[in-house]
């Protein structure tokens, strides 16, 4: 009796370490399967992101983003389409954040892009000193006496020179109003809004608003 006691007693270590080994390795497999997951969702909001435009002037490690969950909320994010909206709002999604583009909301169950939250960048203010079709080039910096009575020629070759060159932010207005867009003129200050930008010289910026201040 006293050794089958014996026995006993000793084998309950070895159930034990077992059992902890097949809960570690369901553990491992687990989190595997989330690594594989999360890379599988980055990749579609990438895609997404590249779909846009986003990513033209854009250095982005995308590999990096975070896959976490949010609450889709209208006053936070923006949905692509009513339908969207009605069918998400309030609800749990996946939210992938990138360093320099929108953010990506994605459907958990179907991983479909839903819609996205734009960086919120402080405006930018300045004189326009370039316009190329759907693009403006502003530069803070820049005070208006250096531009009264110049042609635009003229103060292209100001910024272009060693004081201004690199300086200043290149505005993408492809998403403005066309409007809005035509009635702007080199020697007017502007406020810009921004949801995108990029490390260049002078900056990117993905316009989002374009205010005249000064004509």
């Amino acid at each position: 009796m006293k050794i089958k006691l014996l026995v006993f007693i000793l084998s309950i270590p070895l159930v034990f370490l077992a059992a902890c080994s097949s809960d570690s390795q369901t553990t491992n497999d687990v989190n595997a399967t989330n690594k594989e997951s999360d890379e599988h969702i980055r990749e579609i909001a990438w895609d997404f992101v590249k779909e846009m435009g986003w990513n033209d002037e854009v250095k982005e490690e995308w590999q990096r983003a975070k896959v976490t969950k949010t609450i889709a909320a209208d006053d936070d994010h923006k949905f692509l389409g009513q339908a969207y909206k009605d069918n998400y709002e309030g609800k749990e999604v996946l939210f992938v954040s990138f360093e320099s583009t929108p953010s990506i909301l994605i459907d958990p169950k179907t991983n479909k892009v839903i819609g996205y939250k734009s960086l919120e960048n402080p405006p930018v203010e300045g004189y326009i000193v370039n316009k190329d079709k759907d693009r403006i080039w502003v530069i803070p910096e820049i005070k208006k006496e250096e531009l009264i009575g110049k042609s635009e020629e003229e103060v292209f070759a100001l910024v272009m020179s060693e004081k201004y060159h690199g300086e200043g932010y290149m505005v993408d207005a492809k998403d403005i109003d066309k409007e809005m867009v035509s009635s702007l003129q080199v020697g007017q200050k502007v406020i810009v809004n921004f949801d995108t930008f990029g490390l260049s010289a002078p900056m990117y910026a993905h316009a989002t608003k374009i205010k005249i201040v000064e004509e």
